[in-house]
């Protein structure tokens, strides 16, 4: 996997507006804004030289140190502008402050007010940590103010249910990241099997003391059977989820990206059970909030989510047959892929691919395959074996016959280097070989050869992944037909 700088990692992230406004905001502040040039400088760069960038900007490399960090610190307090928006929920640790100050200057009543009115918020938020804060000091101030036991007691069992309430949360919180943490490592099967037997994962979601905690064992569960590959498990627990999300509304403003992460992942699981109908359903109905976001999203999250509803409605359109659509949103993105992660951006290129190829538009769909292979082996494992039969199909369809042969020996080469079992692969290498060595008059039945293996299901593996190759082949018959 490449690496880069974590600076460049960093730039990469932003947005076109992100880029534009950080320029625009620096060029207003007067001083020396020498960052402000090596910014200018790493935005189209993807290694880090500190040589080659001492030399370009006319300054030594203790100058040029000083200008990264200095450039790193201001793009920090950029995004915290950012995320500092109107939709951001209130800020609990300056009310906090607030409070002690009120009661330490002996105003005990305006304190007790100003918890009051604030504890409303953290118990819609959820904020057990910050709750419990402002009981302590609650708990004191009734004591000052010598105010009726009764009222005491009621903080004392607010105080305890809060602590069962955040122990509960938390233990799931680290249930729910060591799930994740071996599904991401594919590995230990049985020490994720065994996770499953955590007292809190045996009890129903229902039944937890709250939402944040019902969303970490939905997602327990969720991480557990993707790894299992128990698709029809995944996808009950997937619906369950969203039915509770659905059930409890308040999680818009506990947590506005994950409740929509939700519906794209329910989204997902359907596809994965080939309902792509109903996926493509739940995808519409988040249509809404591309263009009215929940109150308490930040704008970076916005991103985010956009980013998953538009990826998720690619893969789904593409799975569809409505290639037009799926390509479109792939031109997109595409644009702003260097934001996403190296999974994320392979996958998306694949299925952008995919799209070329379906529209006829095999020279790009070629390039875009070569660029997966430019970013290695080590990414995407599951896409990286069809790839290659991809760009065979690419040059096939630009009747580049001489190179089908060499490709064919280079994809079997690769298979064997990396020990992946290509027999799923073998009939489709026959296949291309007879289509690229037949003579001129015979080659629309090498063609039709190739289509009716597919609908023997002898070409099952790669017909999954070109979404329609049957469909694609036909074309291509008919295209021999008409020349």
């Amino acid at each position: 996997m490449r690496k880069q700088d974590h600076l460049l990692q960093l730039i990469a992230s932003l947005s076109p507006n992100e880029k534009r406004n950080f320029t625009l905001n620096c060029s207003l502040k007067s001083g020396d804004k020498r960052y402000l040039q090596l910014f200018e400088a790493l935005e189209n760069k993807e290694q880090y030289n500190a040589a080659e960038l001492s030399l370009e900007l006319g300054i030594d490399e203790r100058q040029l140190r000083d200008d990264k960090y200095y450039l790193n610190q201001a793009l920090i307090r950029h995004l915290r502008s950012i995320d500092e928006s109107q939709w951001q929920p209130p800020q609990f640790s300056k009310i906090i402050t607030d409070v002690e100050n009120l009661f330490s200057r002996g105003l005990p009543e305006p304190a007790l007010l100003l918890i009051d009115k604030t504890l409303e918020d953290t118990r819609q938020f959820e904020g057990h940590a910050t709750t419990l804060l402002l009981l302590g000091i609650k708990r004191n101030v009734i004591v000052l103010l010598r105010r009726p036991s009764a009222e005491l007691k009621t903080v004392v069992d607010e105080v305890r249910k809060t602590c069962e309430a955040f122990v509960q949360y938390n233990e799931l919180l680290n249930v729910c990241a060591q799930c994740e943490s071996l599904a991401i490592e594919r590995k230990n099967k049985k020490q994720l099997e065994e996770l499953l037997k955590h007292p809190l994962l045996k009890l129903r979601a229902e039944k937890l003391l709250s939402v944040k905690a019902a969303s970490c064992w939905f997602n327990a569960f969720q991480q557990v059977y993707d790894f299992l590959g128990d698709h029809k498990k995944l996808l009950e627990v997937t619906r369950r989820m969203v039915a509770y999300y659905q059930a409890h509304p308040q999680l818009l403003d506990i947590d506005a990206r994950g409740y929509i992460l939700g519906h794209i992942s329910l989204a997902q699981v359907e596809s994965f059970n080939d309902n792509y109908v109903r996926a493509l359903e739940l995808l519409d109905a988040l249509k809404p909030f591309l263009h009215k976001p929940p109150k308490y999203l930040s704008l970076l999250q916005m991103e985010s989510v956009t980013f998953y509803i538009k990826h998720t409605r690619a893969h789904v359109t593409l799975a569809l047959g409505q290639y037009d659509e799926s390509l479109k949103l792939g031109r997109e993105l595409y644009r702003n892929k260097d934001t996403r992660q190296l999974h994320e951006q392979y996958n998306l290129i694949y299925e952008f691919g995919v799209a070329l190829l379906q529209t006829n538009h095999s020279k790009d769909a070629y390039d875009k395959m070569e660029e997966l292979i430019q970013m290695g082996d080590d990414i995407r494992e599951d896409l990286q074996v069809y790839v290659r039969p991809l760009i065979i199909l690419a040059q096939l369809d630009m009747e580049h016959f001489t190179l089908i042969p060499y490709l064919i020996k280079s994809a079997k080469s690769w298979m064997k280097r990396k020990k992946i079992d290509g027999s799923g692969l073998e009939t489709f290498f026959h296949h291309a070989y007879a289509i690229a060595k037949a003579p001129e008059h015979s080659r629309q039945q090498a063609w039709v050869n190739m289509v009716e293996a597919d609908e023997n299901g002898e070409l099952k593996a790669l017909d999954e992944q070109i979404r329609g190759l049957k469909n694609w082949l036909t074309t291509r018959i008919q295209r021999f037909k008409r020349s």
